[in-house]
């Protein structure tokens, strides 16, 4: 397994009511592991994961409807960007 997989590539660190921040961070591998033991119940979020599996990034405050002409190949996610 390549080394860079195993190091974080998605930090977010965001308020908690008892720790005052808490710091989240992914590994690609830990990603995927998840996502094949548990995936995601919600299209919302499969749509996401899939784009940013597919170009890298995925674009905030899109909707589903959007999403899903990314991923049809329909929108070039490219173009969104003001």
């Amino acid at each position: 397994m390549a080394q860079w997989l195993l190091h974080p590539v998605a930090a977010r660190i965001f308020p908690s009511s008892n720790l005052g921040l808490r710091f989240i961070s992914v590994s690609l591998l830990k990603l995927e592991k998840w996502k094949d033991k548990i995936g995601f119940n919600n299209h919302a979020k499969t749509t996401k994961y899939l784009i940013w599996k597919k170009f890298g990034f995925c674009l905030t405050n899109i909707d589903v409807k959007q999403r899903k002409l990314i991923l049809e190949g329909n929108l070039d996610p490219h173009s969104l960007y003001k």
